[in-house]
């Protein structure tokens, strides 16, 4: 039987992005009324939490 590797401290990282960030962040996206994918928001999320830099774009639409 072989044991479970211990995560890394980057996979720590992205964990705690997830369990932290990510709600904040679609409670935010939620109310400005961004549509926002899971995958926005955990690449936005991974940003936060290592400090690398995020580029996000958002589209304006008038109706």
């Amino acid at each position: 039987m072989t044991d479970m590797a211990s995560p890394t401290a980057a996979q720590r990282v992205a964990l705690f992005a997830v369990i932290h960030y990510v709600p904040l962040l679609r409670a935010a996206a939620d109310a400005a009324l961004l549509g926002f994918t899971g995958a926005d928001l955990a690449g936005q999320a991974q940003a936060i939490s290592t400090g690398a830099r995020y580029e996000l774009r958002v589209r304006v639409t008038r109706t």
